[in-house]
């Protein structure tokens, strides 16, 4: 397990083509699109949106609801950073379809990963894009809610952060599930904004299972706390 960590493998097919000038440019001038949007078709507001400035080598953890969960993460970044930000997605979903398949690779940066287990190849891509100063979307719920509700996050979460030792940055999204829940095809013109909360550093733990358990536990807490300070704001 240990030699699937280390990304000195050469750089996969999906990896070079993903990142080359033109795939970098079409990303780009297409999240310029979603980002107009967001602003006039669902409000699109990001609080506390300097804790994403200039940030590299983090993961960012949050809760999900949606398929605008993504596009709404990517919106709160500066347009400048769209190309370091990756997210992992499961195969069996993103890449069965042709038309999933070009959304993930061109728009979101998706590294293919099976719902069993990590690759190796999919980690090599990952640490290799933290190391250069990267950005991972997660979602430690592993899957949309059906009800809106924050669900048991997976510790899978836990075992990424101390196997990349790179903090975590958790951000609650509030009003995507309103807009397109799982099974709804066209979103519906409801506010989203998002909140980000400051890094959590766990680099002091030791990698083993409790430790993930415990970044799992610190991780949903704290995502809870930010659903419930939003409704402040």
């Amino acid at each position: 397990m240990e030699n699937d960590w280390k990304f000195d493998r050469p750089p996969s097919a999906l990896e070079l083509v993903q990142n080359n000038v033109f795939s970098n440019f079409l990303r780009t001038a297409l999240h310029v699109i979603v980002r107009l949007s967001f602003l006039c078709y669902h409000r699109f507001q990001t609080v506390h949106p300097e804790r994403l400035e200039g940030i590299q080598s983090k993961i960012i953890a949050a809760n999900h609801s949606s398929h605008l969960d993504v596009l709404a993460l990517f919106s709160a970044f500066p347009l400048k950073d769209i190309n370091r930000i990756r997210t992992f997605a499961a195969k069996d979903y993103f890449f069965k379809n042709p038309f999933l398949r070009c959304v993930g690779f061109f728009f979101a940066n998706v590294i293919p990963i099976d719902r069993q287990g990590w690759s190796a190849e999919s980690l090599s891509y990952a640490g290799r894009a933290l190391a250069e100063g990267g950005i991972f979307i997660i979602f430690p719920e592993g899957t949309r809610s059906v009800d809106g509700e924050i669900h048991s996050f997976r510790p899978g979460i836990g075992m990424l952060a101390l196997h990349y030792g790179v903090a975590m940055v958790p951000v609650y999204i509030d009003g995507t599930f309103s807009c397109q829940k799982k099974g709804d095809c066209f979103p519906k013109p409801h506010k989203i904004r998002i909140i980000v909360g400051t890094p959590i550093d766990f680099s002091h733990l030791e990698n083993n299972r409790q430790s993930w358990e415990t970044i799992t536990s610190a991780l949903e807490l704290r995502i809870k706390n930010l659903k419930e300070e939003i409704k402040h704001v």
